[in-house]
């Protein structure tokens, strides 16, 4: 049960951090 539950919060985080990285790169190349 730990396990899973440590399993969904690495995914909700990577999926964060991955949308983090696509804004940035969005705002990057809309200031261009």
């Amino acid at each position: 049960m730990i396990a899973c539950w440590f399993f969904s919060v690495a995914i909700v985080e990577d999926l964060h951090a991955r949308r983090n990285q696509m804004e940035r790169a969005q705002a990057r190349y809309v200031r261009r």
